[in-house]
Order: structure tokens, then C-alpha cells, then sequence
């Protein structure tokens, strides 16, 4: 029976969603994916973890974080985790550290918070509490 965290997170009300498979609730070009998976999680005691594609009710999709596990009864159990938020800052890291990377000019950025921070090309991305020299 799907909690109401998973109805919430993919736009379901609890009796709509009772009854879909997994096929269902993520992206098409995951199916060939999923089998694997599938046999991976015969194994007795196996978690497997991984991001995933879901879809929405709306058609919209979102990446999830899943950790999934098949329960003594051959029942399968999954947790997801919205990480759309993770990932788009990620996708902004990755943009920024690509323009330290490519600038000849000195760049950084000085955060003030309990520790200062300062980031520098030649520091990398996340060297907290040290300053760039």
C-alpha cells in the first residue's frame, strides 16, 4: 500500500496510485535498466541504491534517489528521495567550476558565514576555511 509521502511526491491520491507498477512511475528510457536491477535484488539481503527518473501524475518528471529491497515475503520495498534541488545545485557547481577552470583571470569568492570561506581556481571548489593566496 503506497504512504502518503509517495502520493504526495508523484501527485497521486492513495487509490490511484494502488495498482500502477513501477513501469508506471519512471521514465521510459529506465525500463531496460530496471530488469537489471530486478535480478540484482534477487539476491538475498541486497539494497540497491541508485538515481532514478520518476514520472508524475502531470506527465513531469523528477530525479529520485531510491534505495530499493526485496522483503522475505518476495514483496519489493523502495525508498525515494526527491533530489531535484540537490541536483540543480550540482548542475550550478559544475557550471561555475567550469568557468574558474577556463578563465586565465583570478577568480573567487569570499562567503561569509560562521567560518569564512574562499574559494580560488587554484584552491578548487570547497576548501572551507582556508584562504586563497
Amino acid at each position: 500500500m503506497p504512504d502518503l509521502s509517495a502520493c504526495r511526491l508523484l501527485g497521486y491520491q492513495r487509490d490511484e496510485l494502488v495498482g500502477k507498477t513501477i513501469m508506471d512511475i519512471i521514465a521510459p528510457e529506465e525500463v531496460p535498466r530496471l530488469f537489471a536491477v530486478r535480478e540484482a535484488l534477487l539476491v538475498p539481503g541486497r539494497v540497491e541504491r541508485a538515481e532514478w527518473i520518476h514520472k508524475r501524475k502531470d506527465g513531469s518528471f523528477f530525479p529520485g534517489e531510491v534505495s530499493a529491497n526485496i522483503l522475505p515475503d518476495g514483496r519489493c520495498q523502495a525508498f525515494v528521495r526527491d533530489i531535484s534541488e540537490r541536483k540543480r545545485i550540482e548542475d550550478e557547481r559544475q557550471v561555475f567550476v567550469s568557468l574558474l577552470d577556463n578563465s586565465s583571470d583570478f577568480i573567487g569568492i569570499a562567503i561569509r558565514t560562521e567560518s569564512q570561506s574562499t574559494y580560488s581556481r587554484n584552491q578548487g571548489i570547497g576548501h572551507r576555511g582556508e584562504r586563497g593566496g
